[in-house]
């Protein structure tokens, strides 16, 4: 072999094996969708797993139940003061009904409404969240994708990475190649 074919046609052939290599390598994360002769990709393969992974890093570490019944009991109070409001507002409306009833007795039916929503949202947030499976939701959403689908969802969010990959199996594939002409042409 040339001298100059050596240093130049093996590196680069190990480059184009290396960047096949990880190309196919992404591929076969989803293909084939389906098992075929026992092989099968393995985000198709595992994808009940991951859904389940997934679920279980959102319900603990995104939407965490805590927070959820915070937000719904912040939401709460801001209902308390329109609960007042509209009590106020709905006296207001009616002079004759509003002149009748006294101030005290105004006062007490306010506060009585805004208990009312008060004890309601602390109830209801407990019991949303505990008919709300967040985890479950997930899980079942994330499982019920079609293959493509979810591989269109990894694609996008890994796009890049999954690019510098198959870029990075060409430069490592150029590296040995490099060595593997240092070692011809030594020996």
């Amino acid at each position: 072999m040339e001298t100059w074919a050596l240093w130049i046609v093996t590196p680069l052939l190990g480059a184009f094996i290396g960047w096949v290599t990880n190309r196919v390598a992404i591929k076969m994360l989803f293909h084939p969708r389906e098992q075929f002769l026992g092989f099968q990709g393995l985000i198709p393969k595992r994808k009940k797993e991951i859904a389940t992974k997934v679920a279980k890093v959102v319900s603990e570490q995104l939407l965490r139940s805590d927070d959820i019944k915070k937000k719904i009991q912040e939401a709460g109070k801001l209902t308390e003061e329109k609960a007042k409001d509209y009590g106020q507002a709905f006296l207001e409306e009616r002079p004759g009904l509003n002149a009748l009833i006294p101030k005290a007795l105004k006062n007490q039916a306010t506060a009585a409404l805004s208990g009312a929503v008060k004890k309601f949202t602390a109830e209801f947030s407990t019991e949303i969240l505990q008919e709300l499976n967040i985890a479950g939701l997930v899980e079942e959403r994330v499982a019920s994708f079609e293959n493509d689908k979810l591989e269109e969802l990894i694609k996008k969010i890994s796009s890049k990475e999954l690019k510098h990959i198959e870029i990075l199996g060409g430069v490592l594939g150029g590296l040995i190649g490099l060595i593997n002409a240092v070692v011809v042409y030594w020996t």
